[in-house]
């Protein structure tokens, strides 16, 4: 039976030889290291030039991945059929369920939307295309839309979730879908006017 060794004991001051990735207080730390003369840990123990070469390497691809051009990162925002993404909704507001948008129908779907320049501030609308919608509004801006939730087939509770969201609607400016309401009160406004039409 083949037997296998175990693995060498870790330095827990050098840490990893080759660390694939490192974090900002890593990159912080290694900095202050290779700083020093000669290049050595904050025990002031000297580091090799194998841990020296690491170090340079992974500050390196730190510094390159720092650099990237602004996106939309996995853990904010789902892709889903049609190129619409809809944004995770904040653990405050879990009486909200955001769903991708379906497929056009005879009926408008209700949508919340927030501006990604403007926080605290909501777009409550209808529409049969949320995606074409929501292209519309951010086209040739430099700002994009994040679409919070889609509820398929509701548009019409559209007048009635604004009656309940009436006193935080945005004044003197145009359009009178905005609000400066938190999440939580939007979604809640909506749960509140579909229950009302169950309750019909």
């Amino acid at each position: 039976m083949a037997t296998f060794a175990p693995p060498p004991p870790l330095d827990t001051d050098a840490g990893l030889k080759r660390p694939s990735h490192i974090r900002k207080w890593q990159a912080s730390q290694y900095r202050t290291e290779l700083a020093r003369e000669p290049p050595s840990t904050s025990t002031g123990r000297q580091l090799t030039p194998d841990e020296i070469h690491a170090r340079s390497e992974a500050l390196a691809k730190y510094t390159a991945a720092a650099q990237r051009p602004w996106r939309i990162k996995p853990w904010r925002a789902t892709p889903v059929a049609g190129g619409l993404r809809v944004r995770k909704l904040h653990k405050l507001a879990r009486s909200v369920r955001a769903r991708p948008a379906a497929e056009p129908t005879g009926h408008d779907d209700l949508y919340i939307m927030q501006n990604s320049r403007i926080p605290g501030e909501f777009k409550v609308g209808r529409s049969k295309d949320v995606t074409a919608r929501q292209k519309d509004l951010q086209g040739s801006q430099n700002f994009h839309m994040i679409v919070h939730a889609v509820y398929p087939g509701a548009g019409h509770l559209e007048k009635r979730v604004h009656e309940l969201l009436a006193p935080y609607r945005r004044d003197g400016f145009p359009g009178t879908e905005w609000f400066n309401a938190t999440l939580r009160q939007v979604g809640k406004a909506v749960m509140t006017a579909k229950q009302e039409q169950l309750d019909e």
